[in-house]
């Protein structure tokens, strides 16, 4: 049985676990804004849950204002000026290590949404984020196990000093305590600590000595940008997500395509819907997924032009899913919390390191570990190949949906190009078949292609609670597996947040796939 979905009546708080939850609702408690706790949230998470974020990272925020304007910011960071040269001949950066970590944004990004929205100082939404640090984090079952695979992993050696002097037992106290010496210096200094004082020194001679190419002068040139979010009609809603670099317009794309397919609603029955939301996917990723780019390099067509949309539309007609694939798992990353206040402001803030652990670069004495942002990028021409100075592609995105009759939701999850995939079933349980925020969570799901595993992978993997219908779908083609219950980290870790305008209530709902949390007040 699903829970109940929180409802207060000054704001509401979903985020990836507890402690990150507890600090933003605190912070709103305390006579802070949605993006206060946002910033306050998203600090402590870097702390919590170290593994799948960080400061040597990046993020992206939606942020609706009371007045009903919607705005994006691109907190990702480019490739560095000399990739090419530390690259050398090989045509692929590896997945990690030192040449794979694109410019941190993270910090830039928090410093810019206070600038423009915040209302504490910046200093006092980093304090709990550092007591967490200097204090110790204390072990839950996820970063537990985490910590304790370090020594096996590919560059875990990188990592090992991490564990030193830490009882790596449940409930035991994780001190970071290099990471509170650069946290306090960011508090005392803002963002120049880290991207033009000693903190940039220690990473450009860090990332020097192991050969990678980015240096203090990427560093100090690094800027975030606002961006307009990109905007559809979905039924009687209006539904926003973050512009490229982030697919989010994949998630924008799925929803026209569904409205002119399905124009009096999408089918009920679970066997039909999944195999057509599939099929859906598939072909989303595999034709609207290289006309992306940085816009600020490469120009291409617009993915939500009508005969685009159109041309997906027939497509689907006569499509048959792809075939499946044999691949490894690839570890879990990325993070999110989600925010609304009394006064009406609503965020979303998903943030990564990219890959588990990021390069699986340690900076001595900082406590930050590097992101692997441009692993597996080539060399070459396409819209997302290695180029200096250039965002690559990021699946980290959020979605805001409105309509006049009922409640804002703003919300976003983990989980790599599942994330497209997760939000749009989350988003059509709402829409479409007007279930209660938490039940809308916790309805099963299906993921085509795990998250971390190849991108070729399409197969068709369903939860336990979907397994009666594995046979028909395979009957239809799709390469279907059933995975138990210990794989539930691979279906994302929804964090939304919902404000309804004619009642004053909030509303917070929470994944427990990953033991997400949600508060209200």
């Amino acid at each position: 049985m699903s829970a109940e979905t929180l409802r207060g009546r000054r704001g509401a708080v979903s985020a990836g676990s507890q402690l990150p939850a507890t600090i933003a609702m605190q912070v709103l408690r305390d006579g802070g804004n949605a993006v206060d706790a946002a910033i306050a949230g998203a600090a402590a998470q870097c702390v919590c849950e170290m593994p799948w974020c960080g400061i040597g990272g990046d993020g992206f925020a939606l942020l609706r204002l009371p007045d009903g304007t919607v705005h994006g910011f691109n907190g990702s960071g480019v490739a560095p000026a000399n990739v090419l040269h530390a690259l050398g001949e090989r045509p692929q950066v590896p997945r990690f290590g030192a040449v794979s970590a694109a410019v941190p944004a993270v910090i830039d990004a928090w410093y810019q949404l206070h600038e423009r929205f915040g209302t504490m100082p910046f200093g006092v939404l980093l304090e709990p984020a550092i007591q967490l640090a200097r204090d110790g984090v204390p072990l839950d079952p996820r970063l537990l196990g985490a910590l304790l695979e370090i020594p096996d992993l590919e560059g875990g050696d990188q990592l090992t000093a991490l564990l030193d002097g830490a009882e790596l037992a449940l409930g035991r106290p994780f001190r970071q305590p290099d990471l509170a010496g650069t946290l306090a210096a960011i508090e005392s200094d803002g963002p120049d600590a880290f991207y033009r004082g000693e903190v940039a020194a220690a990473i450009a001679r860090h990332v020097a000595a192991r050969g990678g190419a980015l240096d203090a002068s990427d560093l100090a040139a690094h800027d975030g940008r606002w961006v307009d979010p990109v905007s559809v009609r979905y039924r009687d809603a209006t539904v926003h997500s973050n512009a490229p670099v982030s697919m989010g317009v994949l998630l924008l794309v799925c929803l026209r395509v569904l409205e002119h397919r399905f124009p009096g609603g999408m089918p009920g029955d679970p066997l039909e819907r999944t195999d057509v939301l599939v099929r859906v996917k598939q072909i989303v990723f595999g034709e609207v997924l290289p006309l992306l780019g940085d816009p600020a390099i490469v120009s291409g067509p617009d993915p939500l032009d009508d005969a685009l949309i159109s041309d997906i539309v027939r497509r689907l007609e006569t499509s048959a899913p792809a075939p499946g694939g044999a691949f490894e798992p690839l570890g879990t990353d990325t993070t999110s919390l989600a925010v609304t206040d009394s006064d009406g402001l609503a965020v979303s803030f998903i943030h990564s390191l990219f890959n588990e652990f990021g390069a699986r670069e340690l900076v001595p004495g900082t406590g930050i570990v590097l992101n692997d942002r441009l692993a597996n990028l080539r060399t070459g021409t396409g819209n997302n190949a290695l180029e200096p100075g250039k965002r690559p592609l990021h699946t980290l995105h959020s979605y805001l949906a409105e309509r006049a009759d009922g409640p804002l939701h703003v919300g976003a999850t983990p989980g790599g190009r599942g994330q497209v995939q997760t939000n749009l079933q989350v988003l059509l349980n709402l829409l479409d078949d007007g279930e209660p925020l938490q039940a809308a969570i916790d309805r099963p799901r299906w993921v085509s292609g795990l998250p971390r595993r190849a991108p070729d992978d399409q197969t068709l993997y369903l939860e336990p609670a979907l397994a009666d219908i594995a046979d028909a779908l395979s009957e239809r083609g799709h390469v279907v597996e059933v995975v138990d219950s210990t794989m539930n980290d691979h279906f994302g870790n929804c964090s939304v947040v919902g404000h309804d305008a004619d009642t004053g209530v909030h509303l917070a709902a929470a994944d427990a796939r990953r033991a997400g949390h949600a508060a209200v007040w």
